[in-house]
Parts: structure tokens; C-alpha cells; sequence
């Protein structure tokens, strides 16, 4: 059995890190209200990791629906504090740092977008929730199934799923060509029982 053992942390990064958890809080409370000025001024002062680390983590918890709003205020408070900034270097921390926050961005929403093209595309392709086109592949596997039977009509089912799985006409388990064989879906038009 594993013995759990106290670390101890830095005194200052733990100090870092509780003033990055409080700079994200007061950014978060403002952006939340609609004053970016006021987010600007949480900022002012601090090191520009600890607002890297802030701005990230405000970002990361907002939701994927509303992030894009998040985001463009994130990009102002970033722009105004560019402004006040008098070193180029210290600008182009800036710049880095809002490009970061766009890849944040995208990278948190991707899996919401994707699903909600999936969605549009299954929905195009005939109904909700995508069920005309497993429809269609099911007829599709009755189809074959039929020809099957009309050229040897000796077959069972088993029979014919082992084989359109076997000639990769499927990719479908066995349990599953079965079903389809069996009968028609519930809610579904009749359809050929085998």
C-alpha cells in the first residue's frame, strides 16, 4: 500500500498561483457584468504569466454556447492593456497571448461544433437525429439479404449475416444483421420479413 506524503510547495508559487485564481475571479466577476474596463484594471500590476494563466483559465470555464463572447472580451481587455503597455516585448506578450486565447477557443468549442454539424448533416439527409440513414443501410442489408434468398433460398439468417459480414458488405455485428433480418424496426414502415 502506497503511504500518502505531504509536499510542501513553494510559499511563493502558492502565493503565484492563489493571485492567478484571484485575478481570474475579478475578471471573470467583471467580463460577467459587461465591464471590460474594469477587467483591464484586475490586470494592471500583475506578471504577465499570471495573466496568461487567468485569462486561460477564465476562458476554459465558460460555456462552449456563450466562450465566443468570452472570448471577444477577453481579446479587449487584452488590447487595452497593449495600449497601456509602453515595451514592444511586453506587446507582443500580449499579441501571443490573445492568439493563445483563439486556439483556446476553437479547441473547447470543436467537439460542440462538430456535433452540431453532424446533427445538420444527419438531419439533411432525411429526418431527426439521423434515422433515415440508418434506415437505408438497413434496407440496404435487407436487399442483399433478399437476393441472397431468391438465389438459395436454403438459407437462414445466420447464414446470410455470416456471409455479408464475411464479404465486408456490413459493418454490422452479427447480433445486429440479425435483428434487421428479423423484422421491420418498431415505428417503421413494414418491411420484408425474412
Amino acid at each position: 500500500m502506497i503511504e500518502e506524503e505531504e509536499f510542501e510547495f513553494d510559499p511563493e508559487l502558492e502565493e503565484k498561483i492563489d493571485a492567478g485564481y484571484d485575478i481570474a475571479t475579478a475578471v471573470y466577476h467583471s467580463l460577467r457584468h459587461g465591464e471590460v474596463k474594469k477587467a483591464s484594471e484586475a490586470l494592471k500590476d500583475a506578471d504577465l504569466g499570471l495573466v496568461d494563466f487567468a485569462l486561460k483559465l477564465v476562458l476554459s470555464n465558460v460555456r462552449p454556447d456563450t466562450s465566443g463572447r468570452c472570448l471577444k472580451s477577453l481579446v479587449s481587455v487584452c488590447l487595452i492593456e497593449m495600449q497601456r503597455l509602453g515595451r514592444k516585448d511586453e506587446r507582443n506578450l500580449y499579441a501571443k497571448l490573445i492568439v493563445q486565447l483563439i486556439h483556446q477557443h476553437l479547441n473547447n468549442t470543436d467537439r460542440y461544433t462538430r456535433g452540431g454539424f453532424k446533427s445538420v448533416v444527419m438531419g439533411k439527409e432525411g429526418g431527426q437525429h439521423g434515422t433515415p440513414a440508418r434506415k437505408l443501410k438497413h434496407q440496404h442489408i435487407r436487399t442483399l439479404a433478399r437476393e441472397m434468398k431468391n438465389n438459395n433460398p436454403g438459407l437462414s439468417n445466420n447464414s446470410i449475416a455470416v456471409s455479408l459480414i464475411k464479404r465486408e458488405k456490413t459493418t454490422y455485428a452479427k447480433s445486429t444483421v440479425l435483428r434487421i433480418l428479423r423484422g421491420p424496426e418498431p415505428n417503421s414502415e413494414s418491411e420484408l420479413d425474412f
